[in-house]
């Protein structure tokens, strides 16, 4: 079944397929170069699989974008997932540069918000320096974060198309200058639980 999306006439979904996504900060400012938004992307994209349960096959985050390698359980869910990851990332990535403490605070969150664990004292007393900082420096207007509007996708059609766009994603930092060992990668095994 063929389902366009509402605000594009050239995008078309199809059940049970597998789709390669792209997106980018606004300006593509390459706010990823910083690991506390590396960390808490993963986390949103973990919330993301949890809510939707859609299949990961792959990601790789670069300094000034995220590519995506997935297979929603429903054509019509492509958009509200990157929604609710970009959504919910922005929300965070916001909080902890506004006020960094209240982010870790359990105490104010509401309940069913997740915690992430990666804020730590010790990030605690740069984060709001360095974030401001390094959003100002990257070319984000208001030392606030947020996603250029929309996103690419490609349909995977075949093994072959699959097997490209995952080596794809695999290299994908080497090409842009980072090491090979680049940790924020779906090759890492550290994230083989999200994927596999």
């Amino acid at each position: 079944m063929k389902k366009k999306h509402r605000d594009s006439p050239k995008r078309i979904y199809f059940d049970d397929a597998i789709y390669f996504v792209t997106f980018y900060p606004q300006n593509r400012a390459p706010v990823f170069g910083e690991s506390f938004f590396c960390d808490l992307f993963i986390e949103k994209l973990r919330n993301t699989k949890q809510i939707y349960q859609f299949n990961l096959f792959g990601f790789c985050i670069l300094h000034d974008h995220v590519h995506l390698m997935l297979m929603p359980n429903n054509s019509s869910d492509l958009p509200s997932i990157i929604h609710c990851i970009k959504r919910n990332f922005s929300r965070d990535a916001n909080k902890m540069i506004q006020s960094p403490s209240s982010v870790s605070d359990v105490s104010q969150r509401r309940p069913g918000e997740d915690v992430n664990p990666r804020l730590r004292e010790d990030m605690k007393r740069r984060l709001r320096k360095v974030v401001a900082l390094r959003l100002r420096e990257k070319g984000c207007r208001g030392k606030k974060f947020r996603w250029q509007k929309s996103y690419h996708d490609h349909y995977i059609r075949n093994d072959s198309d699959f097997d490209y766009h995952w080596d794809y994603l695999a290299w994908n930092p080497v090409k842009h200058g980072l090491s090979e060992n680049w940790p924020y990668v779906s090759t890492n095994p550290k994230y083989y639980d999200l994927t596999y």
